[in-house]
């Protein structure tokens, strides 16, 4: 493990001061690359579930509260947070933007954590915008804590295989580690690269604070189980296609009714070619990587295709059962499932993986026969531009996604604010116990205020 004491001043300042540029500049791209109309509404159980609790049963007494079977406790300390500090009518807004503060918080906790698996710096940046620019996520879960799990089921990995540099970054991460748990259920998929590190004391906490609140969803699980779907499971079939069709596709171009025709016929093949890429990015890692290196790259690809699954699998959609789609629908329509965001993080994640392995892998073991230290200016030149190629082409075809997206799903509501101030007005002459309802997208979720809280008299 580093010390801190051996790192040149200059170098000791330069990962904090690029956290903080990456958590500034993440979060003003994340609010832009939200549409307008999701900057001022509210999604499914951001209005319905957390913040309508929060009102009716007692503000932060709510965190710990189950829901459909999972504990949901960074969505609930935000609702209630955000309900005692802004104006109601300013509600949604400020749900997008502390949102859009978090993704970019996870961006630069993904820059800072991957500095030992990752130690060539073009490559850790490379992981920062996968957090921001990952083009599904403007579909349902970039702007809205419903679904901002899927951030922390990306920020798995990196936590577990980052070293904390001091006692307090120990603390602070063990912190992270426990409200991350305590709102994703599925980072369980990467406790076994806790062991990677299982002699450094300082991971301790993070690991200890991670199991104690992965323990406390299952035992949530297991007290307040899921009601079972009326749907039957998909087949295998619509599994894989899923897979291609939310996670690897999007990567390369985010639009339905494009991945649509990829999928109708034989471009399903260009789909695969395309999986094929990451594949070999994996097997790169492990003929050259580390041990580390080589641990994260099958947590990655394996996490990636568990990660859809499972959420697909257990949450089934007969309206998304691809296998079953004739050649007219897919044409049509393709539906595009948010289980493909966290899983196309951690597939695209394999890329700039591969390209650090690249830099210094020939230069890690010069070093060794020396007896010296690794440094990343000893790689070969042609290795630097054969990955610096690699960061680049990943770039351009995930920032180019990304900047063509458009959200499948558009809100069926006016604005919160619209409807909040039109509640108002007609709560000047009703009584303060009144409750009026407030509607969210998608269909059929709504609040109800009362005339009391709205008047600011509750």
């Amino acid at each position: 493990m580093t010390d801190l004491t051996t790192v040149p001043r200059r170098r000791r300042w330069r990962d904090p001061a690029i956290a903080v540029s990456l958590l500034v500049l993440g979060a003003i791209v994340s609010y832009l690359r939200l549409p307008p109309a999701f900057r001022h509404a509210l999604w499914a159980e951001d209005g319905m579930r957390f913040l309508q609790q929060a009102i009716d049963d007692g503000g932060y007494a709510t965190v710990f509260h189950p829901y459909l079977g999972y504990l949901h406790v960074v969505p609930r300390l935000v609702a209630n947070t955000v309900l005692v500090t802004v104006p109601l009518a300013d509600y949604a807004n400020a749900i997008a933007i502390v949102c859009c503060v978090l993704t970019a918080g996870v961006a630069a906790l993904v820059f800072l954590l991957s500095r030992d698996t990752l130690p060539w710096l073009p490559a850790r940046l490379a992981l920062s915008l996968i957090t921001i620019m990952v083009p599904l996520s403007v579909d349902q879960v970039l702007g809205n804590t419903a679904n901002f799990h899927s951030y922390l089921l990306w920020l798995a990995p990196w936590l577990l295989t980052g070293l904390p540099r001091t006692w307090r970054a120990s603390v602070l991460l063990a912190l992270v580690a426990f409200l991350a748990g305590a709102t994703e259920i599925q980072m369980l998929l990467f406790l076994p690269l806790a062991l990677v590190h299982l002699r450094a004391r300082r991971s301790w906490p993070v690991v200890g604070a991670l199991v104690l609140g992965l323990g406390m969803q299952v035992v949530t699980t297991l007290a307040f189980p899921r009601p079972p779907s009326v749907a039957g499971p998909p087949g295998v079939a619509s599994v894989i296609q899923g897979y291609l069709t939310n996670t690897v596709l999007p990567l390369f171009v985010n639009s339905p009714r494009v991945i649509g025709r990829v999928m109708s016929g034989h471009g399903i093949l260009l789909a695969f070619a395309l999986f094929a890429l990451f594949v070999v990015c994996a097997v790169f890692v492990l003929i050259a990587g580390t041990v580390i290196q080589r641990a994260l790259a099958v947590a990655l690809l394996v996490g990636s295709i568990v990660a859809f699954s499972a959420g697909y699998y257990l949450n089934p959609n007969t309206g998304a059962f691809y296998a079953l789609f004739p050649t007219a629908r897919w044409l049509s329509s393709t539906p595009l499932l948010r289980y493909g965001v966290a899983s196309g993080m951690l597939l695209a994640a394999l890329v700039p993986l591969a390209a650090a392995v690249l830099v210094t892998a020939r230069s890690a073991r010069s070093a060794r026969s020396a007896g010296s230290a690794t440094t990343v200016g000893r790689a070969p030149r042609a290795a630097r531009l054969g990955a610096v190629a690699m960061l680049a082409v990943a770039a351009v075809v995930m920032t180019g996604a990304a900047a063509f997206s458009v959200p499948v799903r558009q809100p069926t509501a006016p604005p919160w604010a619209t409807q909040v101030a039109a509640i108002h007005e007609r709560c000047l002459t009703l009584p303060a116990s009144t409750r009026l309802p407030v509607y969210s997208p998608p269909r059929r979720w709504h609040n109800e205020l009362s005339c009391a809280l709205v008047l600011g008299k509750g």
